[in-house]
């Protein structure tokens, strides 16, 4: 383990591919993911779900910024500030950070953020793909996820990594676990 990655030791993975690798790269991942979701963050437009994800990929590889793909113990974050770049990558995982440091809970803390939903004006109308369900924000934008009914808030996973020299704890990283239901 090299010094970068004992840093953060929630990074099990790191690197980086170009784009003709992202396809086998993430199919890699999200075939060993349980119930993975899949956000991707394209020049034009942003697309997350559950199924399909091949077609979306390959349909997408040549506008894509960045892509999480995740599931409640792990993910793959994937970015490239413009087209034509090689991606950075690392995956987070969980079961990683257990069997990298005596005490996981002093290196990640999970939070709910409630998810921007305007409940009275959102569609009655279903989504284009099914298992998404179509979302009116409280400034008007219309989005997508798969979500059921009951899920309004996003779960995540925030990080902290240690300065030992000023002792100082600072917020480094984060990943996305998956949908949840806050009561309001």
């Amino acid at each position: 383990m090299d010094m970068e990655q004992s840093k953060y030791p929630w990074i099990s993975e790191y690197g980086t591919f170009a784009e003709a690798e992202m396809f086998r790269k993430c199919m890699e991942l999200f075939d060993h993911l349980d119930n993975p979701v899949y956000l991707l963050l394209m020049t034009d437009s942003v697309c997350c779900g559950r199924d399909h994800f091949s077609d979306v990929l390959n349909d997408s590889i040549g506008r894509l910024l960045e892509i999480r793909i995740f599931d409640t113990n792990r993910e793959l974050w994937a970015h490239r500030s413009m087209l034509g770049q090689d991606f950075s990558w690392r995956t987070a995982d969980d079961h990683f950070l257990k069997n990298t440091v005596a005490n996981p809970s002093d290196y990640k803390r999970v939070v709910i953020q409630k998810l921007d939903i305007d409940e009275k004006n959102t569609p009655s109308e279903a989504a284009a793909r099914p298992g998404i369900r179509k979302l009116r924000a409280t400034g008007g934008g219309i989005y997508e996820l798969p979500v059921e009914k009951s899920e309004n808030a996003v779960s995540l996973t925030e990080y902290i990594s240690y300065d030992h020299i000023s002792n100082s704890a600072v917020f480094s990283d984060f990943r996305i676990n998956g949908f949840a239901s806050l009561e309001e």
